[in-house]
């Protein structure tokens, strides 16, 4: 057995007798390598889809000591719901793992949606959500954010991608991500001046 391998089962072995292990393996879940020593809870949905429960770094099937969106509150639970190529369609956030359990059974309600099985679409006419407008504007500024990256050669000339004119501000953004509140969707950004900011998107 490689070392790699090796170590992936002691870590599996280690994480299933865990409170939270058992509760996530009752639940579907099995310990996944995601690459370059980052893992998650994974489980299957409708063909073509998978959820991932992670830390909210997105590189541990463990609770960090901090939020990454905000340092001075717990971590939380990222669950994600994703195309079995790799792509991110939609996520929430959870403080426990019977919240996070609870918020995978509504990415599979998702999956549903999102299939393109004519058995497993939602009857009626389809409507844009909240999801998706919010994920057109965090496009939107994660295009700004390249476009201020690239402006210039050299990385030191580049301008800051936040800028106030009336206040003398400038920040550099840090990290930007979605998630589902129930409601509709908050875009999350965190700046590198020690500010965060929420973008709420819910429909009218």
């Amino acid at each position: 057995m490689s070392q790699s391998f090796e170590w992936f089962d002691k870590l599996t072995t280690a994480a299933e007798s865990t409170d939270e292990g058992r509760l996530f393996k009752a639940a579907g879940f099995d310990l996944h390598h995601t690459g370059g020593g980052c893992t998650a809870w994974r489980r299957a949905a409708v063909d073509g889809y998978h959820i991932l429960v992670t830390d909210s770094t997105g590189t541990d099937h463990r609770l960090g000591d901090s939020y990454v969106i905000d340092a001075a509150h717990p971590d939380r639970w990222l669950i994600g719901l994703h195309l079995d190529d790799g792509d991110h369609l939609e996520s929430f956030d959870a403080a426990t793992v019977v919240q996070a359990i609870e918020a995978a059974g509504r990415l599979d309600e998702a999956a549903r949606r999102f299939s393109p099985d004519g058995d497993q679409l939602v009857p009626g006419s389809p409507k844009t959500s909240a999801a998706t407008i919010a994920a057109m504007l965090s496009e939107l500024i994660e295009t700004h954010m390249l476009k201020c990256d690239e402006a210039f050669p050299h990385p030191d000339d580049c301008p800051a991608h936040v800028i106030s004119e009336v206040h003398k501000t400038a920040a550099w953004i840090q990290s930007i991500r979605t998630s589902g509140t129930g409601a509709g969707h908050l875009i999350e950004l965190s700046l590198d001046d020690d500010t965060s900011f929420h973008i709420r998107v819910e429909e009218a």
